[in-house]
Order: C-alpha cells, then structure tokens, then sequence
C-alpha cells in the first residue's frame, strides 16, 4: 500500500472523546497540574516562617481568609480561562470544517494541503476512539477509528504508521 486516505468530520462526537482523551494524557505529562498544590504549600511554608519570626503562637482564621480566598479565586478564574479558550477554540473557523483530509505515505502526512514529515512526529499516541499523531506537547492530527478504510484496524494503521517513520 502506497498511501492511505482518510476523510472525517472534525465536529464529530467521536472526535471530542478523541480530543479529551488526548488532553487528559498529555494533562498528565504537564507540570501545571501542580501549580494550585504548589502554591498551597508555598503559602503554608510562608506562613509558618512569618509566626515562627513574629513569635505568634496561635494561627486566627480571620488572617488567613484573604489568602485563602486568593487561592479559590485564582483556581476558578483559571479553569473558567480554559473553558473560555475550549469555546473559543470550537469557533475557530478550522474547527468548523465540515471535512477534513489526511493522506498518509511513507513521506509523511498530507494534511489538507499541508505537508507533514514523518520525522516531526514525534510521538503516536493511542487514545480513546482513535490516534493522535503528537506534533508538539499540546498539537497532534487525530486519526479516529471510525474513518479508516474499511477493513483496516487500528493494529494494522499503527502497524504501517511504525514502517513509514522507520520505528
């Protein structure tokens, strides 16, 4: 086989499950995760070295509010900026393709006119419903299941993706 045709719908359900399965393992690799944990143990290590310099020996709660509601304040206005970037990422005109193409050979991915060379892959991730081609830490081109050629399983696609990147 000399290349490979796929054709789906990028606003398909499958499509979400393929991107937040994608999210949640590449999430995962991130350290931002910790920034809110570090954070807290930043300020509790503040804290004590604050009474233990003042000679306080008793921690009142009505000091510690102001800090504690920076924290829950800084948490929500972080995840309601993710989920402002998610729906601004919806809208954006490539999203709302109602096609889009890959052509994959052994040169590497032709993205809607778009060349991608197998050597800028840099990792195959399988997720849920699917693969991502991981182009970068956050940018892969996703591959769901449901749009392969008939009679071609996942197996034999990451089977061929393997032979054309020489891995």
């Amino acid at each position: 086989m000399t290349s490979l045709n796929i054709s789906f719908d990028p606003r398909s359900e499958a499509m979400r499950r393929i991107e937040r399965s994608y999210a949640a393992k590449t999430a995962k690799r991130s350290i931002a995760r910790y920034a809110f944990p570090a954070s807290l143990a930043a300020f509790a290590l503040a804290l004590f070295v604050v009474y233990l310099l003042t000679g306080r020996t008793r921690i009142d709660l009505v000091s510690l509010l102001p800090t504690l509601a920076f924290f829950f304040t800084y948490d929500a206005v972080r995840v309601f900026g993710e989920r402002r970037l998610a729906v601004e990422g919806d809208a954006a005109p490539i999203r709302n393709r109602a096609t889009t193409r890959l052509q994959l050979d052994d040169a590497g991915v032709l993205v809607d006119g778009a060349k991608v060379l197998w050597s800028e892959i840099i990792e195959v991730i399988q997720v849920e419903q699917g693969t991502v081609l991981t182009l970068s830490p956050k940018q892969g081109l996703p591959i769901p299941d449901e749009a392969l050629p008939e009679g071609l399983a996942r197996e034999a696609l990451l089977a061929l993706i393997s032979e054309w990147r020489g891995k």
